[in-house]
Formats: C-alpha cells, structure tokens, sequence
C-alpha cells in the first residue's frame, strides 16, 4: 500500500475529522481511508455497516419514544 501526508489542515477539518472518528470507534487513518472510499465507490455501506451506524446514533440520543409516541409522529399531519 502507499502512504501519502496531508499538509496545512485546516484545524476545524481536522477536529471534524477527529470527531467523526471517536464516534465510528476508528483511528484517524482508517476513518479518512472510509470516507474516501464512500466518496468514491470503491466500498458500498454493507446492510450491517448501516445498522450499526443506525445503532450508534439512537444509543447516542438520550430520549426514548413509545412506540405509541413514534406511531403518533409518524401520523401527524396526515388525513
């Protein structure tokens, strides 16, 4: 494999970049080398790379819904 090195980040990129990665649990390498695969096609989100995904983000938000409540959003301004 080859290595390349960024220069001269801008330093909100880079907490960004350093954010993104805490939260998908990937070094900063390996997270970069993720985005530039999505960004271009050479790796599609497998079904449980998105449930996982899925399962990061509603354990990282702290109030839970009824499924009576979910049920009442989702049919909220319907006819």
């Amino acid at each position: 494999m080859k290595t390349i090195t960024l220069k001269n980040i801008p330093e909100e990129l880079l907490k960004k970049l350093k954010e993104l990665a805490k939260t998908n649990s990937r070094s900063l390498n390996s997270e970069i080398i993720h985005i530039l695969k999505v960004t271009y096609g050479e790796s599609q989100l497998s079904r449980g790379d998105i449930m996982e995904r899925a399962r990061q983000i509603r354990d990282s938000i702290r109030i839970r819904l009824s499924d009576g409540e979910i049920s009442q959003a989702k049919n909220e301004g319907r006819l």
